[in-house]
């Protein structure tokens, strides 16, 4: 059986441990954690949890305790250290419980504050020179890549989201990874351990935006993608709207992918559980 989890992200106001004592009470057991409330006690409460749920990890998790914005493809070198310092801490977590994957949003070109995320950022001034960019996230990569092998864990690569109001805004994409061509040019050059996941609500608004197929991409990339993020949108922004038997998405997935995550929000418990047996339906070939 394929590995299908659920992610915790949006259960933003709840720790890790009120969360995974939520959803293991109603049977849900493959669990990616994402996100989430800072919980000082994480380390010891996680031995509570990680024997009953199989676990993951995602991108900003676990939260640390002073917020800021993780992006590995930045040129302020503060938060390039914190951005490293926090996915080795992840990947040490994951080595000590067993988990052996570890996903991490690909970089962009801007540097905001936590204050300004959700919203507009627009000053062209903090637009980071593309190739300069790329350099950075390709060191970096490289780096947690090395460290991650030593403890036989697999990181895969999520493509960002660009929305047509990050486009006017800066006058070009700010993120990396949103394009077919970027996400062709990542397959070239990436460490051959590192793996890329498609979040298919990230490739539909990123290809209304910069006006690209995302269909298309989805089958000229299907042998490479190991892993996807399943929501639903209407195009324009990434809403993690639930996601149905019409999705559009369906026959273009790689079924041999490693893992498919569930990232619908604002869904009850049954909710969840319904997009959960879509999923496990459609792989073994009940839709």
């Amino acid at each position: 059986m394929k590995k299908i989890n659920i992610s915790t992200g949006g259960f933003k106001s709840n720790t890790a441990l009120e969360i995974v004592q939520m959803m293991v009470e109603n049977d849900i057991h493959n669990i990616e954690l994402s996100g989430g409330k800072y919980d000082p006690s994480f380390e010891e409460n996680i031995l509570s949890f990680y024997k009953i749920a199989n676990l993951s990890f995602h991108n900003y998790f676990p939260p640390p305790e002073q917020s800021f914005v993780l992006n590995l493809a930045s040129s302020d070198n503060e938060v390039s250290k914190k951005s490293i310092n926090h996915v080795i801490r992840a990947i040490d977590l994951s080595y000590s419980l067993g988990i052996k994957e570890y996903s991490i949003h690909a970089g962009f070109r801007i540097d905001p504050k936590v204050s300004e995320l959700g919203k507009t950022v627009s000053s062209k001034k903090n637009l980071i020179p593309l190739e300069e960019s790329k350099s950075i996230f390709y060191k970096n990569l490289y780096e947690i890549t090395n460290y991650a092998k030593n403890k036989n864990i697999n990181i895969y690569i999520e493509n960002n989201v660009v929305t047509k109001t990050n486009l006017n805004a800066f006058g070009e994409n700010p993120f990396l990874l949103a394009s077919q061509d970027d996400l062709e040019e990542f397959i070239k050059i990436k460490p051959s351990c590192v793996k890329l996941l498609i979040d298919v609500a990230h490739l539909k608004v990123s290809a209304n935006t910069l006006k690209f197929n995302p269909v298309l991409t989805l089958k000229n990339l299907k042998k490479n993608i190991s892993a996807y993020h399943l929501s639903e949108n209407q195009g324009l922004k990434d809403t993690n709207d639930r996601i149905d038997s019409g999705s559009w998405f369906w026959k273009y997935l790689n079924k041999d992918a490693d893992f498919f995550t569930l990232e619908v929000y604002k869904q009850s418990i049954k909710s969840l559980k319904d997009q959960y047996k879509l999923v496990n339906n459609y792989l073994v070939g009940q839709n």
